[in-house]
């Protein structure tokens, strides 16, 4: 690798023609070719051409070939230079185009957006946009990924149940999955307590405030650490990691997985209420984090008691009850 980088180096110090130089070479051999073929036209021709003058012909042929050959070089090499100028210059040309066509699509995605009051042309605006997202330029991917999240906080900021949230969300999600993310920070306040959620995905960060969600799988929909949450319930989820992104949030039969310790005071500032939640093999990071185990009917499945990190030996019963089988309700 080494060697093969060192010869890449050498090569590029050597010095090249430019297109103009090889013109004038083509031009200057053309010119010296014509003259030279001109003399040696006269020198032979000059008092005739008979037998005895054969040897004037042969040593001239090579130097001929030579000529020509020498012109060809040239004007195959100027050429070449033409066809790469034009080459690039088309190039250039197309990656303008398409830049005006992307931002065209943009444009008119935008421009559908905003016809609120006509859920057709949303749709199409939605879909126009999922081309840039998709696409390979990531600066129209961004700016397509921000105009669908402004639609979001401007039209479901207090409730999802919106014609196009499901597919306005689905976009985002999938311009996610291809490394990309919005430069929005979403909040959403809910209008009431029984307002659902549903996970955001692509953008900056994401803050829910007050309403609920129902049956999310912790390690798919709550793995993002842009997530917060503040004051939200949370309904037969499984696989929770309790960490600092909750701040006074409830949680009913669900299955709780994590309780991080991200909290450094000895008494808890952030409340929250755990009521028929399974804690069955739970991970804790410490005996200190129990403290945060405020609720009722609270338990682990018999033979699959929590645990804390260093392996500490905890009376699981002083917090939990024991069940034979998990309570947790399994949505369908």
């Amino acid at each position: 690798m080494k060697g093969d980088h060192s010869k890449t180096s050498r090569t590029e110090e050597y010095p090249t023609l430019s297109e103009r130089n090889w013109e004038t070479l083509s031009v200057s051999s053309a010119i010296f070719a014509l003259l030279s073929f001109s003399i040696a036209a006269i020198w032979l021709f000059e008092e005739g051409l008979n037998q005895d003058d054969l040897w004037k012909v042969q040593l001239f042929t090579p130097f001929g070939v030579a000529l020509f050959a020498v012109v060809t070089y040239c004007t195959a090499n100027w050429r070449g230079k033409i066809t790469t100028r034009q080459a690039d210059l088309a190039a250039s040309q197309l990656r303008l185009s398409e830049r005006e066509s992307k931002a065209k699509l943009l444009q008119e995605g935008a421009k559908l957006l905003g016809e609120i009051g006509k859920p057709s042309h949303v749709s199409a605006g939605i879909s126009t946009l999922a081309v840039l997202i998709m696409g390979d330029d990531e600066e129209f991917a961004v700016q397509a990924m921000n105009l669908i999240a402004d639609l979001i906080q401007r039209e479901m900021s207090n409730a999802h149940n919106h014609t196009h949230q499901e597919e306005a969300f689905l976009v985002l999600k999938r311009g996610e999955t291809v490394g990309r993310h919005s430069d929005r920070e979403i909040r959403f306040d809910a209008s009431n307590s029984e307002t659902r959620w549903k996970i955001l995905h692509g953008v900056k960060s994401v803050t829910y405030v007050d309403g609920f969600f129902l049956g999310l799988d912790g390690t798919l929909d709550l793995a993002a650490e842009s997530q917060n949450f503040r004051n939200v319930k949370f309904d037969a989820c499984q696989n929770i990691i309790f960490s600092w992104k909750f701040d006074t949030c409830k949680f009913s039969e669900c299955h709780i997985s994590r309780i991080q310790n991200f909290w450094s005071s000895r008494e808890p500032e952030m409340y929250h209420d755990f009521n028929d939640c399974d804690f069955s093999n739970a991970l804790f990071d410490d005996a200190e984090t129990l403290r945060w185990i405020c609720g009722q009917n609270n338990y682990f499945v018999d033979g699959c008691s929590p645990e804390t990190v260093s392996g500490e030996l905890i009376d699981w019963l002083e917090y939990f009850s024991i069940e034979k089988y998990s309570r947790t309700p399994i949505l369908f």
